[in-house]
């Protein structure tokens, strides 16, 4: 029998988004690592990370920036390893002007 994951909204979140797009709450770096850490801090794992640069009135996907860990969500220690890859992802995006999407689910 596989995990059981249960998908956790943003807006449920003590944690302020940078923008709303179209209700869909998007982070940059300096969120992105807020968000990450309180994940950390609640047992709540990512799922996956969608980056993208705002130009206009248009989110264009950066392919660079897509991270999808559910292939590894029957992992020991899921939630803390998808923690840890995020946030050093997210870290090497500092100046980039990527805007982030996030996936979190509860194990």
């Amino acid at each position: 029998m596989g995990l059981i994951t249960v998908e956790v909204s943003i807006e449920d979140l003590p944690i302020t988004p940078t923008l709303m797009w179209s209700g869909i709450p998007l982070f940059d770096v300096g969120d992105g690592i807020r968000l990450v850490d309180y994940c950390k801090n609640n047992n709540i794992a990512i799922l996956g990370i969608e980056g993208f640069k705002v130009k206009g009135s248009k989110r264009v996907p950066d392919m660079d920036c897509i991270v999808d860990f559910s292939s590894s969500l029957n992992e020991m220690n899921f939630a803390l390893k998808s923690i840890d890859a995020s946030r050093a992802i997210i870290e090497n995006m500092s100046g980039s002007g990527i805007m982030m999407e996030f996936v979190l689910v509860r194990v």
